[in-house]
């Protein structure tokens, strides 16, 4: 693929623009299928390499991944506008979406999300029409949060840990669904998300490894011998978990200085923080380097860190 960009000579008009995109969308098409094969290449030489090696290189791969696909999917939107294209974002009429919303709604992205995660659930159980997945309360205190962000990367944040609350609370709760509870608030710099479950929590040993790819269960990563593509994105309805959505989740938060930090109370529940910055004005991270236990401090970037702020 960088060969093939490399040789294209610049850009003079709408019509070499547009061979342009459509070279670009053939990429984004064409590794789909990367995210698959990372993980079944962790599975097969996660007995034969250092699991923090494994995490490193994971992270990194990731984090590569998710900056060549903004800046990819980001010209293809700008090039929609150029040409006078209309694109609604609650609409199908278009496989990209624009990337970066200077006014993405918290309320909105949790409804949408919650809808998807409960939709999953019913798909995944098949208990008859009657059967209702648990619930999701959210409380806010204020139902007009807005903030600029990747409209993709918070939704699948959000999408990911309201799935795995409603499943382990359907698990942990065989005839009555206590509800998830999701609370919402802000300040001058971040938006802050807090999502509770009463699902039996989780046990020391699994929280201890639960951002690692290289200490998952190894029969996670093989029911990616049955997913050919995979594009990270909450739309994606899969039936089987794949012990990849969490870790994903906190690169995706992190990408933009943000972080995700999960407390849980094994036998009761637990409850996962997730704070995005409000403004789109944090630094891009892609230190490989960085320590697990500590997000970056935005404000103190490191070598690793590039300064690319979103543009809206």
């Amino acid at each position: 693929a960088f060969e093939r960009l490399r040789r294209i000579p610049p850009i003079t008009t709408l019509q070499e623009n547009d061979e342009f995109c459509r070279i670009l969308d053939e990429s984004l098409e064409a590794h789909l299928v990367v995210i698959p094969r990372l993980a079944l290449g962790i599975s097969e030489c996660e007995q034969h390499i250092d699991p923090d090696r494994l995490d490193r290189f994971m992270n990194g791969t990731l984090r590569s991944r998710i900056s060549r696909r903004v800046i990819t999917e980001q010209h293809l939107v700008l090039s929609q506008y150029k040409h006078g294209t209309a694109i609604d974002p609650s609409a199908d009429q278009t496989r990209h979406m624009p990337t970066v919303f200077s006014r993405c709604s918290a309320h909105d992205v949790v409804g949408t999300c919650s809808a998807l995660a409960q939709a999953n659930a019913r798909q995944t159980h098949r208990q008859g029409q009657e059967w209702v997945p648990p619930q999701v309360h959210i409380s806010s205190q204020d139902d007009d949060i807005r903030f600029t962000y990747v409209s993709e990367h918070i939704e699948y944040i959000i999408y990911q840990i309201l799935s795995n609350s409603i499943r382990h609370t359907i698990a942990a709760h065989p005839s009555h669904y206590p509800p998830v509870e999701v609370t919402i608030c802000s300040n001058q710099a971040d938006v802050f998300f807090r999502i509770s479950d009463k699902g039996g929590g989780m046990s020391n040993d699994i929280h201890r490894h639960l951002w690692s790819y290289g200490r998952r269960p190894h029969s996670l990563f093989g029911n990616f011998r049955d997913i050919s593509q995979l594009a990270a994105k909450p739309s994606e309805h899969l039936n089987v978990p794949l012990g990849i959505g969490l870790p994903m989740s906190r690169v995706y938060a992190e990408y933009w200085g943000g972080e995700i930090n999960v407390v849980t109370m094994d036998g009761c529940g637990t409850d996962a923080y997730v704070r995005i910055p409000m403004l789109g004005t944090q630094n891009e991270n892609l230190d490989e380097e960085r320590n697990d236990d500590h997000a970056a401090s935005p404000s103190s970037p490191s070598p690793g860190v590039i300064r690319r702020q979103f543009i809206v």
